[in-house]
Formats: structure tokens, sequence, C-alpha cells
């Protein structure tokens, strides 16, 4: 991912997230949109939702273009809000990979099982990955 971070940095477009329980929200803005990042953990799915000490989670994103970002990290749910009023952000796609020799190679593409029926990314806790999304805005 490095040459993507470098040409992210050059446009401010790439910010990065460190949650616990103590801190288990971050709101940054990226290109067109308001991202809300939450600990995994605040789903509430898992019995390590209940602990007193979550583990340190977090990652990395990165604006592609004005609807498309890579995410990269552990234990992270993203959700996504256009800066524009009145509109609402639906997710087109979303598929895990990898980098090999500095290009994109896409995994499996994720369905609703994974993406909430499109309500957000999710990189588990304790898995570490790069995720690819794209979005677009509606009424």
């Amino acid at each position: 991912m490095t040459q993507e971070i470098v040409t992210a940095q050059e446009k401010g477009n790439v910010d990065g997230v460190l949650l616990s329980k103590e801190e288990d929200t971050c709101r940054l803005e990226i290109g067109d949109y308001s991202i809300t990042a939450t600990h995994e953990l605040t789903l509430g799915w898992s019995a390590k939702a209940k602990d007193d000490k979550w583990p340190l989670t977090g990652g990395i994103i990165i604006g592609l273009s004005n609807d498309e970002f890579y995410v990269g990290g552990t234990g992270l749910v993203l959700t996504f809000q256009p800066k524009t009023k009145g509109l609402k952000a639906g997710i087109l796609s979303v598929e895990d990979g990898r980098f090999v020799n500095g290009k994109w190679q896409p995994g499996r593409r994720m369905n609703g099982d994974q993406d909430h029926q499109g309500r957000h990314l999710r990189i588990p806790e304790g898995e570490y990955g790069i995720q690819r999304i794209r979005l677009y805005t509606y009424k």
C-alpha cells in the first residue's frame, strides 16, 4: 500500500484511526465523505464485547477518488455519510484483496452478510486485511 499512501498524502486523502474501549469511535473526513470508524466490538456480536478491556484496533483509510477507498486494518466498522446535505451513501461494492508488486489484486467480493446489507465496511477484530469499497450517493 506504500505507493497508494504516498499518492493519497500528496492529495490530503489519507487518515488513520486507533480504537479501544475507552475511545471506541472516531470521525474523520476524506474527500466528499464524513466517515465514522467504530471498534468492531461495539456491534456486540462477540463475547469479547462484554469484556472490561478491548484490544487496540485500527487502520488506515485512503481516498482513491470521490467514491472509492482502500481500508486496511483490523477490528473496524466504517460508515460513510456524504458531506452534501440531503444525500445518503450506499455501498456499490466491497472486496478484500492485497497488493502484489504494487498492484491491487482483488480477492473475494463481500455480500450482505459482510457489509450488513450495504450499511458498513467491516474488518473483524483479530483479522488483518485490506478492503476496497466503492460508494454511490442518493437522495
